[in-house]
């Protein structure tokens, strides 16, 4: 394995990890904007293109039901997150590995657009809801 590579795969791992509460945390310093208020009251926020195995719900109305709700969505969304990581190494193979975060953050990008188009396709909207019991 390249240092390209893993400098990727490191990158990718971060962005897996630390995606939501960047956008959260970005969410709340923007809310003087508007931008903040706007991203944070969405019921679909994009970002949640990353996790579908994980956020990904089915229904109508107000009762989606919800794929963390099963015992596979946590090792659905590992999995996924390790296929980018090795998609990205692949990509960074034969980069300099200063660039390499770069084709890294590409390949996310890339595959968040491909899972929003795989999800409305399939009919599957993405969608946050209030913890329930």
């Amino acid at each position: 394995m390249t240092p390209s590579q893993r400098r990727a795969m490191i990158v990718v791992a971060l962005i897996g990890v630390l995606a939501l509460p960047a956008y959260l945390i970005v969410g709340i310093a923007t809310i003087p904007l508007g931008i903040g208020l706007l991203m944070l009251t969405s019921s679909s926020p994009w970002i949640l293109n990353l996790y579908p195995f994980l956020f990904a719900g089915t229904g109508s109305g107000s009762a989606l039901k919800h794929y963390i709700d099963t015992v596979v969505s946590l090792p659905l969304t590992v999995v996924q997150w390790i296929v980018i990581a090795w998609i990205a190494g692949i990509v960074a193979r034969e980069r300099e590995p200063r660039a390499a975060a770069w084709y890294a953050l590409g390949a996310v990008l890339v595959f968040g657009l491909i899972a929003a188009a795989v999800l409305g396709i399939l009919g599957i909207r993405v969608a946050v809801q209030a913890g329930h019991m």
